[in-house]
């Protein structure tokens, strides 16, 4: 989960990182948070694409998802709208 703690430690170290130099015990510290970062993103990019409904253009009002037989004969024309939130999402 990505918090604004989360966010100002990752800062704080890349910001001694590039002045001082880590220790090993904040390298380890540095790489957790940063796949704990990533994995909050991840999870919000999943989240977003399970979220994603096709429906049927005009006129195609036979063809929806549900009737046909397979996936793969689903083709897809053009896209109305995608919106993508990169804020970090604070729980």
């Amino acid at each position: 989960m990505i918090t604004p703690e989360l966010i100002a430690r990752i800062n704080e170290l890349s910001r001694k990182q590039r002045s001082t130099g880590l220790s090993e015990e904040e390298k380890k510290e540095q790489k957790n948070l940063r796949e704990i970062y990533l994995e909050g993103i991840r999870g919000q990019m999943r989240q977003m694409l399970d979220n994603i409904e096709i429906v049927p253009g005009p006129g195609e009002a036979g063809n929806s998802a549900a009737s046909a037989p397979l996936a793969k004969d689903l083709k897809i024309t053009h896209i109305n709208e995608v919106a993508i939130n990169l804020r970090p999402q604070y729980h």
